[in-house]
């Protein structure tokens, strides 16, 4: 039930109520007035007849009940009155209090009404732009998938333009080579200067010409022979040249991106495999791990060069510790001469003498060379 109808209610119950009690204060009065204009016109006769008769006394009695009660009455009117009053001000103080309410409830209705207006405006306005950006997003992705596309394609000819180089290159090597065992079988004249291809890539034999005299046996089994076959490693990998080199002169290779040091690896282990004294082995500090090895590796272990080279560190295992430290030694003096129990491809463990050397120039600067050899051998 709303307050408004109950207090309505309540207002209109203490109103019939305080008809009912005027309307009986009405009657006794009246009452009270007929009683006494009868006993004002029948006193004579009455005090005539008998002074202290016991109806009268009755009457009388009656006649005071009546005014108390009357004045109960009146008190009792006083405080509906009263009430009915003190309701109507209390019913007043509600309903002005329901209508500021309902003001309140009206203008938090409009807000209500104002902010779902705007968020509906924002919402649309934050999804034009998600969908612009969505847009924009797939056209990115597409750009760069198509770019990507493309490199991968550039990327592709250049592996195959490297490939071409890197086979011209080796054969333009040879060409030299061939053109300088042409040129030494050729008289040279006086009068007729040649510029010797050899001043581009210098041959073999004449890079260790002092030092071939010091080797008195073909296979290294000594310290001392293994020390001059460094020696000879480490310097025939100090003359040789960046591959850059071969590409001043020709306009054809300035444009190709050539992985040179990949082309200057090549030509140095052409020119180790060359070396039959004993095993002879890369090592790259950078990469840490072994890059090459020649052929003597067959007849030291049993392993081929490449079955050798990937499974270095299965072989040295056994000394691994003393491998590492003999590399870390490199970094405070320039060799190291090391003792290592290394695995043949038999299984079994052989025990092989390696002299270390790092190269302290050139291209191939830092990078590690060793001697291994057996003294049984």
């Amino acid at each position: 039930m709303p307050v408004q109808k109950g207090w309505n209610l309540l207002a209109f119950g203490i109103f019939c109520s305080s008809i009912g009690l005027l309307g009986i204060f009405w009657m006794m009065c009246r009452l009270s007035h007929k009683a006494e204009h009868g006993t004002r016109d029948n006193q004579p006769s009455v005090l005539e007849a008998s002074e202290f008769s016991p109806k009268q006394s009755n009457i009388v009695e009656l006649d005071m009940t009546q005014a108390k009660a009357l004045e109960d009455l009146q008190e009792q009117y006083n405080e509906l009155h009263a009430q009915v009053l003190a309701a109507q001000k209390d019913l007043e103080a509600k309903t002005k209090e329901l209508l500021e309410r309902e003001q309140n409830n009206q203008h938090l209705q409009e807000k209500l009404s104002a902010s779902a207006a705007e968020y509906e405006m924002s919402k649309q306005a934050y999804e034009s732009a998600l969908d612009q950006q969505k847009l924009l997003l797939d056209e990115s992705q597409k750009t760069i998938t198509e770019q990507r596309e493309c490199i991968d394609k550039k990327l592709q000819q250049i592996a195959q333009l490297e490939i071409k180089v890197s086979d011209l290159t080796y054969e333009i090597k040879t060409l030299i080579q061939l053109a300088e065992i042409e040129n030494q079988s050729m008289p040279i004249y006086s009068s007729l200067p040649l510029e010797s291809a050899s001043s581009i890539y210098p041959p073999l034999s004449d890079i260790f010409e002092e030092e071939i005299s010091c080797l008195p046996e073909k296979k290294v089994r000594n310290s001392m022979q293994a020390n001059i076959q460094l020696k000879r490693c480490i310097d025939i990998a100090q003359k040789i040249t960046g591959a850059s080199h071969y590409y001043n002169t020709s306009s054809r290779f300035k444009d190709l991106a050539v992985d040179n040091y990949t082309l200057d690896l090549r030509r140095l282990f052409d020119s180790l495999r060359a070396e039959n004294a004993s095993a002879i082995i890369f090592y790259s500090q950078k990469e840490n791990k072994i890059l090459f090895v020649n052929n003597q590796s067959r007849s030291l272990l049993g392993w081929s060069p490449d079955k050798f080279v990937q499974s270095f560190n299965e072989i040295v295992e056994p000394s691994k510790d003393i491998w590492r430290q003999g590399i870390a030694s490199l970094a405070i003096k320039n060799d190291n001469h090391i003792s290592l129990k290394m695995k043949s491809k038999a299984g079994a463990q052989v025990e092989v003498h390696a002299l270390l050397g790092i190269i302290p120039t050139g291209i191939f600067r830092y990078h590690v060379l060793g001697i291994l050899y057996s003294s049984l051998s």
